[in-house]
């Protein structure tokens, strides 16, 4: 499927920040399981012998934010043409992509860009 099995996906991110204020992070790279159902706690389940953990604490949501992402890194400002209208992500073959621009451009839709998906090399119609 377009995330992966139960065991893999295309953008694992082992993080968790709660509006508590406090976030925690896994540097492995194992596969891990975060359970949020307990009230009070996260249990963390890794195929691993050894967990290695960052912890994170803030006194707003942008400040816990800010320390997630002084360790992991911050990604750069999105270029001016991103802003200018919806990016519009799509497959099934040149006649509906061709069908949806219509139908958005008939609305007055801004449009900044079309990220086609049918690149795969499979495609569910």
């Amino acid at each position: 499927g377009a995330g992966g099995a139960w065991w893999q996906t295309y953008a694992a991110v082992p993080t968790c920040l709660s509006t508590d204020l406090r976030g925690l992070c896994l540097e492995n790279t194992e596969y891990s399981v975060f359970d949020l159902s307990p009230p009070s706690c996260i249990r963390i389940g890794a195929f691993a012998e050894v967990l290695s953990q960052r912890l994170f604490c803030g006194t707003c949501p942008l400040s816990l934010l800010e320390a997630y992402t002084s360790f992991c890194g911050r990604m750069r400002p999105l270029p001016a043409w991103a802003h200018r209208g919806a990016i519009i992500g799509t497959q099934g073959g040149t006649a509906k992509v061709q069908s949806l621009l219509r139908k958005l451009e008939e609305q007055n839709t801004p449009i900044s860009a079309v990220w086609l998906q049918d690149w795969v090399g499979r495609r569910k119609t």
